[in-house]
């Protein structure tokens, strides 16, 4: 209020250099204008219209508004209250016994309005007010505009008093249930809050129990990863030794399968030879041994056999002349997968038309 004070000291020296305009977009209306003392409450009401933010100064040019500031004062000079652009509305003057509003718009409406809710003054009464708004235009022009309302304040008859008094006492009464009803519902309010609170409390002690019963369990979860964790590892293991299982299983297996198409290869492959010519000892030659003379016959097979094969012959056919001793011999050597040698032979002079072999080899 000190503040608003000064304020309104520094805008009253201004009113050196102010002209006071009364044709102004400026009202100001007291509500009612006749105000039973006691009885009825005043309100005074000053608005400003600042649609277009132009004025006329004296020589008739139209100014820019940039700041103006609004008061209320009595008849013999004194502020009531006052608003302005950087300050709100405050009372200025008795500010314990009326109520002050009001805003500064620089766009539009802007106002000032006090509200006395009781007309019981105990000083002497001033039936004149006064609306004030100070202007500085941008060119330095400082004007304000001024406007007045007069109240009339009546002394209220017996008549008015007893009605205003029972109004007031029915009034009263109605407050006074109302506050029996906010007691009640206080009181309601407090039983539930305590309700609430005994809640709360139990929460509060189930919340423990749980965080006990929380703790003991993290505990057990923790043996219970460590149990997971070598279930994992065990498993893991297990998985590895599987995979490595399943790898030599399969190894396995393919080492069967090729030992069965071995085997089949073993069984099923058998190759002959039929009617082998050894000729007549005439071509053999010797040995190497005393008077033994032999002829080798290479023998190829179609298909190398896996393994070395048994090879079995017979004589097929044996041609010696008559008066000759039957001496013969025949084996065969170098044997292995791709062939081997039939030796054809005879000793000691013995003289051997034709010889012929069969054979036969097979895997054993």
């Amino acid at each position: 209020m000190m503040t608003n004070l000064i304020l309104v000291k520094v805008f009253l020296l201004w009113f050196g250099y102010t002209r006071f305009i009364t044709a102004s977009p400026i009202s100001f209306a007291a509500t009612p204008s006749s105000v039973r003392k006691v009885i009825d409450p005043l309100i005074l009401n000053c608005t400003f219209q600042n649609t277009n933010t132009q004025v006329n100064t004296s020589d008739h040019m139209p100014a820019e508004i940039v700041d103006f500031y609004m008061y209320i004062s009595k008849g013999d000079g004194t502020l009531l209250a006052s608003v302005a652009r950087n300050l709100p509305a405050e009372a200025i003057h008795d500010p314990d016994f009326m109520l002050v509003e009001g805003q500064m718009n620089y766009d539009n409406l802007s106002y000032l309005q006090i509200t006395w809710p009781s007309t019981l003054f105990d000083k002497p009464i001033d039936n004149s007010y006064f609306c004030s708004v100070h202007v500085l235009i941008r060119s330095g022009y400082e004007l304000t505009f001024q406007t007045n309302v007069t109240v009339s304040f009546l002394t209220p008859s017996y008549e008015d008093l007893i009605v205003y008094l029972y109004r007031q006492r029915r009034e009263l009464e109605h407050k006074s249930r109302s506050i029996n009803d906010l007691k009640k519902t206080l009181s309601k309010t407090s039983h539930d809050l305590a309700s609430l609170k005994q809640g709360v409390m139990n929460c509060t002690s189930r919340l423990h129990q749980l965080s006990l019963e929380l703790s003991s369990t993290s505990a057990a979860t923790g043996t219970l990863n460590q149990d997971v964790a070598m279930i994992n590892q065990t498993m893991y293991r297990v998985i590895f030794e599987a995979n490595g299982t399943a790898t030599y299983l399969h190894s396995l297996q393919s080492d069967v399968k090729e030992l069965k198409l071995f085997h089949n290869e073993l069984t099923t492959h058998v190759e002959q030879g039929v009617r082998v010519y050894c000729g007549g000892s005439n071509t053999f030659v010797s040995s190497g041994y005393e008077r033994e003379m032999h002829l080798v016959v290479p023998i190829v097979f179609q298909k190398p056999f896996p393994k070395v094969p048994v090879v079995t012959f017979s004589l097929r056919i044996l041609d010696v002349p008559k008066d000759e001793h039957l001496r013969v011999f025949a084996y065969t050597q170098n044997i292995n997968s791709t062939g081997f040698e039939m030796v054809c032979g005879t000793w000691d002079g013995s003289f051997i038309n034709a010889m012929d072999v069969d054979w036969t080899a097979t895997v054993v």
